[in-house]
């Protein structure tokens, strides 16, 4: 049994209705898969994924503080999700 963090900031966390959550699962989960259970709302899902289920391009989506693009990574026990924008400035 595991548990992964997930942060929401920006406008993510007023589509989620949330700034964090703990999901657990069984035995291994993917990012797709983590996906597939938080989205919750039809507006949360449309600003992250495209129409064919793909990560979109402005959505920043860091585990353990890298970021990460492929939705097929794997977590693991104690990751920390965290769902942003790109932070422009200087």
């Amino acid at each position: 049994m595991g548990k992964v963090r997930v942060k929401y900031l920006n406008v993510y966390s007023g589509l989620a209705g949330k700034k964090e959550e703990f999901v657990s699962f069984d035995d291994r989960i993917t990012l797709k898969e983590l996906l597939d259970r938080i989205m919750g709302s039809r507006k949360f899902r449309d600003s992250v994924l495209d129409q064919e289920g793909k990560l979109k391009p402005h959505v920043w989506i860091l585990v353990n503080r890298e970021r990460v693009a492929d939705l097929a990574r794997e977590l693991g026990d104690g990751d920390t999700v965290v769902f942003s924008l790109p932070i422009v400035g200087g």
